[in-house]
């Protein structure tokens, strides 16, 4: 499951993974900061949500359009898009050549940077060396991931730069986690191309989980530390082209890292406690007690409402008012020269 504040709107969503009629169907979305929660996407013409979802990708420079992605259930993709911000959803790239009519998705890119959205790359859940890849906004696809090299980890998670620069995590699946023993299948590493995988090249080896956060000119993203087994950040300044360890422990490992509104970045930590670095990752410093969930997975900031989201780890769940998203309220107040998500 996967909860997620609406950029610039007082609105958040919850995928708790419930089933409905035998398959997955349950997209909620509250406006008045979790007091209430109402299905969504389940307008006229709407195709149903059958997948247990793992992402939401917003477009930045179109308010009403956002992608939504996940492990594959019913019979339309595991990949949909909506472009009326959340009232109907539709099946999108479904079947693409390759994945013999059995897509799951387990990480999404778009390279914002081009205005007509013509690159994107999906990591296919559990498949090692493969990145479906588009060039025409998603009408056809093709494997740009068989060229990574053999004995690689699942190839689960990619960052579009451009129309030719793509990176690609290579580690576990985030909804098994790197204990699992079925789920390690090949050697971890994040790998760089510059000609839409003509070519990969190495440029770490560390284990990154989830999608990662770019900020201006910086990526972060989120590693697994196998001496510690507890997450990381891993840190670059030049397109991904070399990185830094900008926090080797102590954080949890499935938590994607989040933008605050006063320019801080956010993190879970091993004590259960969200966590603040003005200082990109240096030091933390926790602003909530621990999360009074068994097992938190991530949060989210929702900046009208004030408050944090913060949920479970899960795989089928039911409605987000029965306790599986906890809300923290925190006014974080922008601060004048707060940085802002975008590409590099």
């Amino acid at each position: 499951m996967i909860v997620s504040a609406y950029p610039g709107r007082n609105k958040v969503f919850a995928l708790t993974g419930t089933k409905a009629n035998g398959v997955i169907d349950s997209m909620w979305s509250t406006t008045n900061n979790g007091e209430t929660w109402q299905k969504s996407g389940v307008g006229a013409g709407s195709d149903p949500i059958q997948i247990f979802a793992l992402g939401i990708l917003y477009d930045p420079a179109h308010q009403d359009t956002f992608w939504l992605y996940g492990n594959y259930v019913g019979s339309y993709g595991a990949a949909l898009i909506s472009m009326n911000g959340g009232a109907t959803i539709h099946k999108f790239g479904i079947d693409p050549p390759g994945c013999g009519g059995f897509c799951e998705d387990e990480g999404f890119s778009v390279d914002f940077d081009d205005p007509e959205r013509k690159t994107i790359a999906i990591g296919q859940h559990e498949a090692s060396r493969t990145i479906r890849c588009s060039s025409d906004g998603g009408t056809t696809w093709t494997n740009i991931g068989g060229t990574l090299p053999a004995g690689t980890a699942r190839a689960n998670y990619p960052l579009v730069l451009d129309a030719q620069t793509i990176l690609a995590g290579c580690s576990f699946m985030i909804s098994a986690g790197p204990t699992y023993d079925w789920s390690f299948g090949g050697t971890p590493g994040l790998y760089r191309t510059t000609n839409k995988g003509g070519s990969w090249t190495l440029v770490s080896r560390k284990a990154v989980f989830e999608e990662p956060l770019v900020v201006n000119d910086t990526i972060y993203w989120t590693i697994y530390n196998t001496a510690t087994l507890s997450g990381g950040l891993l840190r670059s300044d030049d397109k991904g082209a070399t990185w830094t360890v900008a926090t080797a422990t102590g954080l949890l490992w499935s938590c994607r890292p989040v933008l605050l509104p006063d320019g801080r970045i956010g993190m879970i930590d091993s004590d259960k406690r969200i966590v603040v670095s003005s200082d990109r990752g240096a030091t933390w410093t926790a602003i909530t007690p621990p999360i009074s969930v068994p097992a938190p997975w991530g949060f989210t900031y929702n900046a009208p409402g004030k408050a944090f989201f913060a949920w479970q780890s899960s795989g089928e769940n039911n409605n987000p008012v029965n306790g599986i998203v906890v809300r923290l309220d925190m006014d974080i107040t922008p601060a004048q020269s707060a940085l802002s998500p975008g590409k590099l």
